[in-house]
């Protein structure tokens, strides 16, 4: 078969619904299959808009990525140099026209994190406890500033409490311009062509863009089925970070990696190296090494940091392939029009190199090549390769259609009434044989269920799950920093501290050690829940295949098709649903605070019971004192470890009960109802409305005398068009 672009396939649809238009009105009552052509027509179109290739662009921060996104699209349009504080992955999009929908984070969510970052900072505050804070209230707004000028003038500089520093400055910065966009329930704005470059005000500023979950742009340079991400940098501190780019790379099929020949490999990169080669996805993954012109002199120092990447990339890929380029330079080069005065100074000098500027130019072409010729070509013609199958089925259907009704008023009536009763037959049997494959896909769902529950719990059991027992050992086994300086004052934020680190360390710890695992085994566990949904209807398939070939054969017989053909129906390739999915990790995301309030109650009644007791018999010795305030901790941190694996204990139930019930199962169940709707999609395109047409012809009965000669237009048309696809 001839590979046909996406350009030509829509437009053979549009002749097919055209042909299906026209033969309607030769009828003064068109056969009901009519509406079944055109509901296949529908459902080709739906399956194609709602089929998305991800491509994700990942690398450390600031190594490039949205330079290099920008100049594929050859325009200035994401932010560069991002911050670290907002963990948002920008997703891009074919689109006609140029359009943006922002997708803001409720309520809930945003004084959820302010709560938490006040719990981090000074967990023994007032307002940090207060589970009914709301930013929104202009009272808590000023308590929240209060709190911001005081932590500022006097905290120290550690970056995790810098952190938590940032985000709330931000939060409080950013509400006035954009607390009108925020609901009860996390909402969209879409922005249309004349409203584009607003979305610049959102995503341009930390303190606006830390009230957003997501952004995606509608471009019309995007090739259609594909979708490009610039993901956050993956050495964020907040480990969550990450793990949305690992719940985003578990979803895409190809990777452009970029990498700063400023900073080079990092320890970053090698966690990244390991999740792709979890998923699979090294052997889909492009190198780009982005040079900073400034400080690359000529050739020889170009190639010396092209080798000096390609051997630190070497323990993961044999044969790394590696385009070297300057993003900034690309992108200058494609909006030099509107570079600000200084841009073109710096765009000037870089071109008086014109040795790197021919290698660098040599290099993008190779990268566009990739991209828009074999990944976009790849693509394509993987999508249009199933549905043309359907399509082509379909016109030879309508043909069929055509020649029998342009043959059937020469047949004789003994003849008709055999054909009839033949092709009655064959339309029973295949009634049968799909509600047979109804039930075994009714039947293999409690199936998949059962091994379902067996599965989880072999992965996600809290006693003997082996990726569970490795987080509990790492909360067991975990030693935390030194304590702060001994004073009665500070022994309830130690506790809170204590479990803070706890809780972050934990969520590192999973983030690299567990994600990938179970994203990784959950992708198994789709495939073979898929092949075990194919062996159920296996025999039915085979059943109702060799029925609709006898009943396509019988009435190519009946109406002597000068179009013969051979049975081309298949089923399509079963792929799991693409539904929302969310990481151990960010499961985890919102639930401290409670421990928090527990925590200091028992600091709280530890230093009025007992520490009081203990620290008046030895206030003159500070031997016992040091000895009574590590007693303290040593029992303050055992309970932080209990609470910590408490709260896991918890988080691992509901994990795993949203997984099975709310992906899993849900998945499966969407699958066996595509498999059903396909099939019966199939029969109901191949049926014949027979006994209309028989009845009309039996009683002579044309809509208009040029009749014939129309039926022959169309057929001519069609088989004319299906044949070049061919």
């Amino acid at each position: 078969m001839n590979h046909i672009s996406h350009s030509s396939f829509q437009e053979n649809l549009e002749r097919t619904q055209e042909a299906i238009q026209h033969l309607s009105t030769l009828f003064a009552t068109p056969p009901e299959q009519f509406l079944s052509w055109n509901q296949s027509l529908v459902n080709i179109q739906k399956r194609l808009q709602s089929s998305i290739t991800r491509i994700a662009i990942v690398g450390t921060v600031k190594s490039g990525k949205s330079s290099f996104l920008n100049s594929l699209l050859q325009e200035d349009l994401l932010k560069r140099g991002a911050g670290i504080i907002t963990a948002m992955i920008t997703r891009v999009r074919h689109s006609p026209t140029r359009k943006v929908t922002l997708r803001f984070k409720s309520w809930h969510m945003i004084n959820q994190e302010i709560r938490e970052a006040m719990n981090a900072i000074a967990p023994s505050t007032t307002l940090a406890f207060d589970s009914k804070f709301e930013i929104q209230n202009n009272e808590h707004r000023n308590l929240l500033k209060e709190f911001l000028d005081t932590t500022l003038a006097s905290h120290s500089s550690d970056l995790q409490e810098n952190q938590h520093l940032i985000l709330l400055t931000s939060f409080y910065q950013g509400y006035d311009y954009i607390h009108s966009y925020i609901e009860e329930k996390v909402c969209s704005v879409i922005l249309d062509e004349s409203q584009f470059l607003e979305h610049q005000h959102f995503v341009d500023n930390d303190a606006h863009a830390i009230y957003m979950e997501d952004i995606l742009l509608g471009w019309p340079q995007i090739p259609k089925f594909i979708e490009v991400a610039d993901c956050q940098g993956i050495d964020s501190p907040n480990p969550l970070h990450f793990a949305m780019v690992q719940e985003y790379l578990s979803t895409c099929s190809q990777i452009f990696y970029v990498i700063s020949s400023r900073t080079g490999i990092r320890q970053a990169d090698f966690l990244l190296m390991r999740t792709l080669q979890q998923f699979g996805l090294l052997q889909q993954t492009l190198f780009i090494l982005n040079i900073d012109l400034n400080e690359c002199d000529d050739l020889q120092s170009w190639q010396q940091q092209t080798q000096r990447i390609r051997v630190g990339l070497s323990r993961w890929v044999p044969l790394p392939e590696i385009f070297c380029i300057s993003c900034l330079y690309q992108l200058f080069f494609d909006i030099y029009k509107h570079l600000l005065p200084k841009q073109r100074l710096q765009f000037e000098l870089w071109e008086s190199s014109p040795d790197l500027v021919e290698l660098h130019h040599s290099q993008w072409k190779k990268i566009e090549q990739k991209f828009f010729k074999e990944m976009v070509s790849s693509v394509h013609l993987t999508l249009l390769a199933g549905e043309t199958i359907h399509w082509k089925y379909l016109v030879h259907r309508i043909l069929d259609f055509i020649q029998l009704w342009q043959n059937l008023f020469q047949k004789k009536s003994e003849n008709l009434e055999v054909t009839l009763q033949s092709l009655q037959s064959i339309e029973v049997e295949l009634q049968n044989i799909l509600s047979s494959v109804q039930m075994a896909l009714q039947g293999v769902i409690p199936q998949i269920k059962q091994s379902l529950q067996l599965d989880m719990n072999q992965l996600l059991d809290p006693k003997t799950g082996s990726i569970i027992a490795k987080i509990f050992q790492f909360i067991e086994n975990y030693e935390f920093s030194p304590a702060l300086p001994f004073d009665q004052k500070t022994i309830q934020l130690q506790v809170i501290r204590d479990y803070d680190e706890l809780h972050s360390q934990m969520l590192g710890f999973i983030v690299k050690k567990c994600n990938a695992v179970i994203l990784n085994h959950l992708s198994v566990l789709q495939q073979r829940y898929i092949e075990q949904i194919k062996e159920a209807i296996f025999s039915t398939q085979r059943l109702l295949e060799t029925s609709l070939q006898k009943y396509v054969h019988l009435l190519q017989e009946l109406h002597s098709s000068q179009f013969s053909e051979s049975f081309q129906w298949q089923p399509t390739q079963l792929e799991f649903p693409d539904i929302p999915f969310q990481s151990f990790s960010s499961s985890l995301k919102y639930r401290r605070n409670e421990q928090f309030k527990h925590l200091f109650l028992f600091a709280k009644n530890m230093v009025g019971d007992r520490l009081s007791q203990w620290f008046s018999k030895t206030e003159k010795n500070k031997k016992s004192q040091d000895a009574v305030y590590h007693q303290f901790l040593e029992e303050s941190r055992k309970l932080v470890k209990k609470r910590a694996m408490e709260s896991l204990d918890f988080d691992i139930l509901n994990y795993r009960e949203n997984l099975k019930y709310q992906y899993m199962l849900k998945g499966i169940q969407q699958l066996t109802e595509t498999v059903y709707q396909e099939l019966q999609e199939t029969i109901q395109t191949t049926l014949v409305d027979h006994q209309k047409l028989f009845q009309l012809a039996r009683e002579h009965q044309r809509t208009t005398e040029k009749q014939p000669q129309e039926l022959q237009k169309i057929f001519s048309s069609l088989q004319n068009f299906v044949s070049h696809s061919t």
